[in-house]
């Protein structure tokens, strides 16, 4: 049997997860980030005016 094979298929199983959880990680910092930016932005929006009349009528 190949016992270095396995212990190294197992190896490197563990590092694609390892992988695949820090890039799951940043991914979702990135996107929090985002998100935080978009409602700053939205809250520099001008209010809607208070007038609710056609004004090209």
């Amino acid at each position: 049997m190949d016992y270095f094979g396995i212990a190294s298929a197992s190896m490197a199983y563990s590092q694609a997860q390892i992988q695949q959880s820090v890039s799951l990680s940043v991914t979702k910092k990135a996107m929090d980030s985002q998100e935080a930016q978009a409602v700053a932005l939205l809250e520099m929006l001008p209010q809607p005016s208070q007038y609710t009349f056609d004004v090209y009528a």
